[in-house]
């Protein structure tokens, strides 16, 4: 396959070890430039080590929404198929509503800024907390790409943004920023500041779409939007209407809807308030429609979700007024195939209150004047998008990537008049920026308080709240969890299958579809109302995660709300709205979508029993492979970043007593089973001649096994002490303390202050013999020294109250752990990771690491 100039040049600077800025406009095939090095540096089989490791372990693609998703991940995979991998490394999308990744395991995955960010300090959105480290692991080992994200917002996502980029440069790690709407001086500034190697186009490659494509953009005063998408179609047959909100797009739809019958053709409704499965549905038919080659008649509403991701086309675009950077994204939707090369791109202003809704006014109003400057209709080329971007931009986006104050006049602005040239308002964003210095201390406190609530709120208003709409309000009025009890008759319809749901195992329930509404635009209408949340929770008297249905004492980001027709409706045609929607008929008691269980998956697991050294052969041998495919060629590679800033002496004598400390910290991950409490909890019996048990037999009841993965951080801490991993005043060393902690914490974090607590271990016979037996197996000669370590003096400090407080029957020891700023960070991450995933593998006999 032949490719274009910047794209090649892209991925050669990737292969030189150097992180990219591609700055190409919409349509030319950005995401294929971006990720051209990653594929060419995959491995032809899975299991083989990566040409690169550092930029064919994993590609995670970061977008500012979610509308986009589907899209990236569609042209990832085609450029995978045109390199002869298939369906060998197909992409997985993960975010707020679809979350197709295992811990981001996969090769390829495809995911928004928010779900980045809290996974890179370790609190993810969307896996279960205990995996939270091993997320972090998995954003370390991967070269990402940051697609247009400061979208999200420049206030905080441009300063979140370089605070990420930094980290990783004094990591070594590869990164591409990829932008079509990004002033030249914040362009320049990244690359100063952070390294990255700027590729812009080439005459051939802006001629490859400017060449053939003329786009006409022109300002116009418009009294009756949908008259004026009615004139164009009649004339045009296909049209395309940008709208700002979910709330006046629909109102546009409605009024065309009421004028257009189906023999003129499709009229379609498109914007982020829809349940997935329509979403797609609408998606797919919308592609079929305006894509390439179609010549059908039809008008679509669209809002902020149609500006990037969507490859349709019309040769009439309108669009409401918005800041510079989205109508640019707006306009690539016109005139997009070469086979209709002729477009007009017509903007206007609302005509309703707080018109700039819900960009930020200042924006928009330097936006109107430089259009205005430019005349009566002008050619939307590259040369003309990178004018405007920088003359509208430039100032306000100064604010929050290099900390400058920029002046506000309080003059308002002159009315341009045509061929008088406006002055541009001095920007004066009303949204409160954060430094970037602020953006770091951001990334550390999500850590230590392992809740994305911190990064929630500085981004709150692109996050979004979940939605689930149902046809009556619930009838517990004392707001108690449904957790399966009795008496459920007099409770509503909804009730009572989240009842019925609660009966069932995880693996043979029906799905219930929610829909995204963003934060701002909720909590503004429904934050003073008592409102229901349903969650599902996993608590330790239930074997099972279960459906709660609470009352909410606030509007939370990323959590999911219950409605009710009297608050909002719902249709597979016009989404959730807060007016009128069309009838839909409840099912079990819900107006939104239920995805009926798929009768394949009513099988259960498979159980599987495992003695107590074969599960941590097994982890260790996982753990291995991880290591010698991969992250071995990671740890090495940061270390020599470590080296040459003068932390280190020597890199390859670092990352060999680093893979030391992981295998052993791997071995013995599980050393707190051995405790004869929790063997006899699991229904293992002394003088039967049994080995040991990890994992239960089929048939055996077991009831609430008592804590063991902390007993780890003692054992470690005392054999790394032993065999001399120490620093300079004889304690252990940062490192090794780390690395215990992350097998210790392979299956929870402890809590939240960095407290772990452990009952005392009770020694029994045969106890040293298995551990010793281990270590041979696996280490053969080499385990010699630690095999004599393994005296009743180890299981003395595991228990020596002056060492691990006694309280309340349990040892309690407090670490300060590591955060997103410190040098160590990435190996604590890779370590927890490796080992998280080893015991995930070995007990459930799969391969979880797909990118091995």
């Amino acid at each position: 396959m032949d490719f274009r100039s910047f794209q090649t040049r892209a991925a050669e600077a990737l292969k030189r070890g150097s992180s990219v800025l591609l700055h190409a406009p919409t349509g030319i095939g950005k995401s294929v430039g971006s990720a051209l090095g990653f594929t060419q540096a995959l491995p032809k089989n899975p299991a083989d080590t990566p040409r690169n490791p550092l930029l064919g372990t994993r590609l995670l693609h970061v977008l500012p929404m979610r509308a986009l998703a589907s899209s990236v991940a569609k042209d990832i995979a085609g450029l995978l198929e045109q390199q002869g991998f298939g369906e060998m490394y197909r992409p997985a999308i993960h975010h707020g509503q679809q979350q197709e990744s295992e811990i981001f395991a996969e090769r390829v995955g495809v995911t928004t800024i928010d779900q980045y960010l809290a996974g890179f300090a370790g609190a993810p959105l969307s896996f279960s907390s205990r995996s939270g480290h091993a997320v972090a692991g998995a954003v370390v080992a991967s070269y990402s790409v940051f697609d247009e994200v400061h979208l999200l917002g420049p206030e905080r996502g441009l300063p979140l943004l370089y605070a990420v980029l930094q980290q990783r440069r004094r990591w070594g790690l590869l990164s591409t920023v990829m932008t079509a709407t990004l002033p030249k001086s914040v362009r320049d500034f990244l690359v100063e500041q952070v390294g990255l190697e700027p590729v812009e186009l080439t005459y051939a490659d802006i001629q490859a779409r400017d060449g053939w494509r003329e786009v006409t953009l022109s300002l116009e005063e418009i009294e009756e939007p949908a008259e004026r998408v009615l004139e164009e179609f009649k004339a045009h047959g296909r049209v395309i209407a940008f709208v700002n909100t979910v709330e006046a797009a629909i109102e546009l739809y409605r009024q065309l809807q009421a004028k257009l019958g189906p023999e003129d053709g499709e009229l379609f409704l498109v914007h982020s308030n829809f349940a997935p499965s329509h979403r797609k549905a609408l998606e797919e038919r919308l592609l079929e429609v305006f894509g390439r080659g179609s010549t059908a008649r039809a008008v679509c509403v669209l809002t902020q979700v149609g500006e990037a991701g969507i490859n349709i086309s019309a040769p009439v675009v309108l669009s409401e007024l918005a800041p510079i950077d989205s109508l640019i994204q707006r306009a690539g939707r016109c005139a997009r195939f070469d086979t209709q090369p002729e477009g007009r791109f017509v903007v206007y202003r609302p005509r309703r209150e707080r018109s700039h809704t819900p960009y930020s006014e200042d924006l928009v109003k330097r936006t109107e004047v430089a259009l205005h400057n430019r005349g009566d209709g002008f050619r939307l080329d590259w040369t003309a998008e990178n004018e405007l971007v920088d003359e509208v931009l430039d100032a306000y986006y100064a604010h929050f990537i290099r900390g400058e104050t920029v002046s506000r006049k309080d003059a308002e602005i002159k009315k341009a008049k045509k061929g008088e040239r406006g002055e541009l308002p001095q920007p004066a964003p009303k949204t409160k920026s954060i430094t970037i210095a602020d953006a770091l201390g951001l990334l550390d406190q999500t850590f230590h308080s392992r809740s994305a609530d911190v990064l929630e709120g500085t981004l709150r208003e692109i996050n979004n709240v979940q939605v689930v709409v149902v046809s009556e309000p619930p009838r517990n009025a004392a707001g108690a969890e449904i957790v399966g009890a009795e008496g459920t008759e007099n409770l509503s319809e909804f009730e009572r299958y989240l009842d019925q749901q609660n009966r069932l195992k995880p693996y043979q329930r029906d799905t219930l579809e929610s829909i995204p509404v963003s934060y701002g635009r909720f909590a503004r209408r429904l934050e003073e109302q008592d409102l229901w949340e349903l969650k599902l929770v996993k608590e330790e008297e239930h074997d099972k995660p279960l459906y709660v249905l609470q009352r909410a004492e606030r509007v939370r980001s990323n959590r999911t709300y219950l409605l009710t027709q009297a608050d909002a409706g719902y249709s597979p045609t016009v989404g959730l709205s807060f007016g009128e929607v069309d009838y839909v008929e409840p099912v079990h008691g819900l107006i939104t979508p239920v995805v009926p269980r798929d009768g394949e998956q009513d099988q259960p697991p498979k159980h599987n029993f495992q003695s107590w050294r074969e599960h941590c052969s097994r982890v260790y041998r996982a753990v291995d492979a991880m290591l010698k495919s991969k992250y071995l060629a990671w740890i090495l590679h940061i270390a020599k970043q470590m080296q040459a800033r003068g932390v280190l002496e020597s890199a390859e004598q670092f990352a060999q007593t680093l893979e030391s400390m992981i295998r052993l910290a791997a071995l013995l991950h599980d050393v707190g089973k051995l405790s004869r409490g929790w063997q006899r909890e699991i229904g293992w019996r002394e003088g039967t001649g049994e080995e040991f048990w990890a994992k239960s037999k089929e048939g055996v009841e077991v009831g609430e096994l008592p804590p063991h993965a902390f007993h780890a951080l003692p054992v470690l801490r005392y054999l790394f002490r032993k065999l001399g991993v120490v620093d300079e005043q004889g304690k252990v060393d940062r490192l090794a303390e780390l690395i215990a902690l992350a097998a210790a914490r392979h299956h929870s974090l402890g809590n939240p202050d960095g407290t772990l607590q452990w009952p005392p271990f009770e020694l029994h016979a045969g106890v040293l013999e298995e551990i010793r037996q281990l270590l041979q197996d696996e280490l053969g000669e080499d385990s010699e020294p630690i095999r004599a370590l393994i005296t009743p003096e180890l299981f003395d400090h595991i228990n020596d109250d002056s060492t691990y407080k006694l309280e309340k029957g349990k040892h309690t020891y407090v670490l300060d752990t590591p955060s997103p700023s410190e040098d160590y960070y990435p190996f604590y991450v890779l370590a927890n990771r490796m080992i998280k995933v080893g015991d995930w593998e070995a007990s459930g006999e799969r391969e979880v690491e797909l990118c091995r």
